[in-house]
This record gives structure tokens, sequence and C-alpha cells, in this order.
């Protein structure tokens, strides 16, 4: 009977040493026996290490991303408080004051340094905190407070995500952060309608911009169309005037050599051309002349 018992106990001991690591979790663990890592990277099924207390298996969940806040606290602001200035107040490089809040995520990315650098969500989240803090410093520090908050944005959280990640790596730290994004970022609350307006501005300088280059792209092809319209009219109009003075000379060519070898008769010719022409387009009227019935008037009147 003892010994059933302690082979039950035995087998129950042993027992301790199976463990299981979810796929569903994205968990991923960590084997120790006699305070050395076996296996600092144990895929998802069941397992068995040496059991308690000689062994151990740390799970870590690698697939989830955390996320830290920088510049306010999440539980400030589901109550509605502001965060301190010394919280939320940056230095930029040409000595303006901006107030940022931002959002971490990160992974787990190396679960046995994870877990040897405490391995414990709210403290690794500090860790991830304190540099993402430290990179905002040096990366606002050498911008313009212009190009922060305006263009800037986007390459201010690539160069702080870039800066966090390398001094969580120099930490050891295991974890790796994924994304960054702002919540706000804004100039010192005692310049911040000054910066609004100075937005404004600009923001209807860019309209009225775009607006008179769509006008200036609306109007000039139709200025060149018309040019180009009124250019050839006025070329047709040069070469019909230069055919016809060259008709007419040419025709006053052929005159003048009739002239020269005939001249009464060409004199004449042209006097009886002439009278054609005209008389059609004048009206004859006949008068008898003076009251006492002297004389006969003739005139001679051009058609309107």
């Amino acid at each position: 009977m003892p010994l059933a018992l302690l082979g039950v106990a035995l087998a129950a001991w042993l027992g301790t040493g199976f463990y299981t690591v979810r796929a569903s979790d994205g968990e991923v663990g960590v084997a120790i026996a006699l305070g050395h890592v076996v296996n600092a990277h144990v895929p998802a099924g069941v397992h068995w290490n040496l059991p308690w207390p000689l062994g151990r298996a740390a799970k870590v969940k690698m697939a989830e991303p955390l996320s830290v806040p920088v510049g306010f606290r999440y539980a400030d602001d589901l109550r509605g408080l502001s965060p301190t200035p010394a919280e939320t107040q940056w230095l930029t490089g040409n000595t303006n004051i901006v107030e940022v809040r931002a959002v971490m995520q990160y992974v787990v990315e190396d679960p046995f340094a994870y877990l040897y650098s405490g391995g414990d969500p709210p403290a690794m989240g500090v860790v991830v905190r304190r540099a993402a803090e430290a990179a905002f410093t040096e990366v606002l520090g050498s911008l313009d407070v212009d190009h922060v908050l305006t263009s800037g944005q986007h390459q201010v959280l690539e160069r702080v995500k870039e800066r966090t990640n390398a001094r969580l790596a120099g930490y050891g730290a295991g974890m790796r952060v994924i994304a960054a994004s702002f919540k706000s970022i804004d100039p010192a609350s005692p310049a911040r309608s000054a910066f609004r307006e100075v937005q404004d501005a600009e923001s209807e300088r860019g309209r009225l911009v775009n607006e008179a280059k769509g006008y200036a792209n609306d109007l000039l092809p139709k200025a060149r169309g018309e040019g180009q319209t009124l250019l050839s009219q006025a070329r047709a109009q040069a070469d019909t005037r230069v055919q016809t003075a060259r008709g007419e000379t040419d025709r006053f060519l052929s005159v003048l050599t009739e002239y020269k070898r005939a001249p009464e008769h060409t004199r004449e010719r042209l006097y009886l051309e002439t009278l054609e022409e005209i008389l059609p387009k004048v009206r004859v009227l006949i008068s008898d002349g003076d009251a006492k019935g002297k004389g006969v008037d003739l005139h001679l009147l051009q058609e309107p």
C-alpha cells in the first residue's frame, strides 16, 4: 500500500511537468530546467519538462500587439484629466513647445529576452514608454515647429519608431515597436489659437492658388486657340490682298501695253468701260428748265 501511494505521488509529481502552448493565443513557450533555459522557443502543442520545482515553463503571447501611451495616461484620459506639462510638452529645434499625445504599439520579438527583462506587460510597457519619450526628445529637438505640426508628422513618427526600436534592442528587452500614431499634436496652449489662424491662412492661400491655376489652365488654351484663329484669318486676308494687288498690277500693265500701242483707242475704250460701270448705278432726271420754259436740265443721281 505505501508503495502504491508512493507510485501515485510520483506519477502526479511527474505530471506537473506537462504544459500546453496554445496556438490560438499566439503563445510561445520558454522551457527552463535546473535554472537553465533548455528551449527558448517552444512551439504550440503539449510538451513536457522537468516537474516542479526542478523545471518550469513560461508562456508569452507574441501575436498579440500591446500599446502604451506617450504624453498622457490611459486612466487619466478616461477620467477626462489633462496630462501634466512635464508629460505632454516637448521642445522643438527652434525653441518652441509642442504638446504631444501619441500611442506606440509593440509586440514581443524575443520571448526569452522579454521574460528575463521583466516579463510583466505593465512593467515592460513602462520600458517602451521611456524609450519612446527619449526618442521624441531627440527627434523633435532637431526639427522646426512648423515642419513638426504640418507636413513632417509622418517623418517624426517614423524616426521615433526607429530610434525607439534601437533603444529597445540596446536594452535587450525582446520587444519591437510595430506602429506609432499621434492622438494629437498641437502647439502650446497659449499659442494654439494664433497657430490655427496661420494654418487657416495657409489653407486659404493654397485654395486660392489652386483656383488661379485652374482658371489659368482653362483660359490659356482658349486664348491660344483664339490667337491661332486670328493669325490664320490675318494670313488669309494678307494672301487675298496680295493676290488682288497682283491681279490689279497685271491688269494695269496690260492696259499700259495697249495704251502704248494705240493711245486714242485705249482712252476711248476705258472711257466707255467706266460709263458702263457707273451708269447702272445712277438715276437720270430731266426737267424743263426755268419757269419760262427755256432750256432743259439733266440731273444724274447716284443710287443709294
